[in-house]
């Protein structure tokens, strides 16, 4: 969303790591990447499964020229990413 003095991405990030979440800016450019994994495990008497996954994700936002990025902040949680 954008006012007139200020600019908020928000990004539904559920089951993510903080630690997994990359947050890049160069040159007026924005990118949210990261790498998404899990795995599931299930048991009982006449079977075991163990299934994993894994997905990448990369997103980039060209900011306006009037934003200052020197205030530009982010706060993950919940699986929600604001910036």
């Amino acid at each position: 969303s954008e006012t007139d003095n200020s600019f908020e991405i928000e990004v539904a990030l559920p089951g993510m790591k903080k630690d997994d979440i990359n947050i890049d800016l160069d040159n007026g450019r924005l990118t949210i990447s990261g790498e998404r994994t899990f795995e599931n495990e299930e048991s009982n008497k006449n079977y075991h499964r163990l299934e994993s996954g894994f997905g990448s994700f990369s997103r980039s936002f060209q900011l306006p020229d009037s934003i200052d990025e020197e205030s530009i902040n982010a706060k993950y949680e919940n699986g929600v990413l604001d910036i």
